[in-house]
């Protein structure tokens, strides 16, 4: 918990930039836990005496989720919390420590990895970053080609007919729309395109946009669809092909409205 002090100061200091995400885990000193360190599993933790904090373990996962949004309740409200699975999933992926910090760089790499949070070393590594806004699909466009999956499909009204985009083959190489392959050559330029944001509704959905303009052409692009994540296409200011549904899968749509009524009587 002390640690936040140290995060909030370099949230401030690059939060323009950076964004800074905690992953709430297992309880790293539960009230209700092995008095020694000996005790604590690989990815638990020990009691601490007279520690102010009292959370037990979780038993549940919304026991979990009940825990973090406590935390945000906490003077936290400026930090984006996720709370990881009651396996340790993500903790476990990222090493079993109970403390550590990650830098991953607006190209997708480990640019820095530290076993404890410590403000100064990370302050260090992010002054050393030529770079630290994260580029999008404006920059690059083929930027949601680069996170493809094989069966993602994307349903269009083009003028008077329907048409389908299937995905076939994908690899940090190439992909394969309709049969067609696509070079994904790594991206290298420095230019930075300043992004134009607009909401298409699609299903009863909203979905947020990238406009790319080119000779009076509109690409809108959507990074939650799958494939390039063209939503919709405008030339002369007509749209020419509109989005109608989208999938990860064969016959299964991802867009569809939030329902919290439903998804609870599940």
């Amino acid at each position: 918990m002390r640690q936040f002090g140290e995060m909030e100061k370099l949230q401030k200091e690059f939060g323009t930039e950076v964004a800074f995400i905690f992953v709430y885990t297992r309880e790293a000193h539960p009230d209700n836990g092995p008095d020694s360190r000996a005790e604590a599993g690989a990815t638990g933790g020990w009691r601490i005496k007279n520690n102010p904090v009292k959370i037990n373990n979780h038993k549940n996962y919304e026991e979990r989720v009940k825990a973090a949004c406590e935390l945000k309740s906490a003077g936290k409200q400026q930090w984006r919390v996720l709370v990881d699975d009651m396996d340790s999933s993500v903790q476990t992926a990222f090493g079993k420590l109970p403390n550590s910090a990650y830098l991953i760089s607006p190209l997708g790499r480990v640019a820095g990895k530290w076993a404890w949070v410590g403000a100064e070393p990370i302050r260090a590594r992010l002054k050393a970053e030529k770079s630290l806004k994260p580029w999008t699909v404006v920059d690059d466009r083929l930027l949601p080609l680069r996170a493809c999956t094989p069966g993602s499909w994307l349903s269009y009204n083009v003028a008077d007919r329907k048409e389908q985009v299937m995905f076939e083959q994908c690899s940090p190489q190439s992909v394969s729309r309709n049969g067609i392959k696509i070079e994904l050559k790594a991206f290298e330029s420095q230019d930075r395109a300043k992004p134009v944001t607009k909401t298409l509704k699609v299903k009863g959905v909203d979905l947020p946009c990238y406009v790319l303009t080119q000779d009076r052409v509109e690409a809108w692009v959507c990074l939650w669809l799958p494939g390039d994540g063209v939503a919709q296409v405008i030339e002369d200011g007509k749209p020419v092909r509109t989005l109608q549904d989208a999938g990860f899968e064969k016959g299964k749509s991802i867009i569809n409205p939030y329902e919290p009524e439903k998804w609870k009587a599940k």
